[in-house]
């Protein structure tokens, strides 16, 4: 685990994100499901930035901006939900993380299909 912390330290998520095997301990695929949705919080930002100069452009900056804010606890609380049934177990933090991973990516689908087509 502290290889992973060193790794994901050093800005290296993608490359251990692609070379890291996700099965093994929960030890390790939490460290994997970490890995992911760095990636995924990451891809986002960069298109949310996309999307916001869109809207800069559009003038709906401030919309965009609130729906952000506003999506960001939302995706937070749903899985904290998702995760709930597991609580004190070893594969609740797997999956809430898996959660927003999930719904990261679902966010950054659609905020491509609105700002960049």
């Amino acid at each position: 685990m502290r290889c992973a912390a060193i790794v994901l330290a050093a800005g290296l998520v993608p490359a251990m994100a692609q070379a890291q095997d996700c099965s093994g301990t929960t030890a390790d695929m939490a460290a994997c499901g970490s890995a992911e949705f760095k990636l995924a919080d990451a891809e986002l930002n960069a298109v949310y930035g996309r999307a916001m100069a869109a809207a800069e452009r559009g003038g709906f900056a401030a919309d965009l901006r609130t729906a952000q804010r506003l999506w960001i606890p939302y995706r937070d609380a749903a899985c904290q939900v998702e995760a709930a049934p597991y609580a004190g177990g070893s594969i609740a933090p797997l999956i809430f993380v898996g959660c927003l991973t999930r719904l990261t990516e679902e966010r950054t689908q659609g905020l491509r299909l609105i700002y960049e087509n």
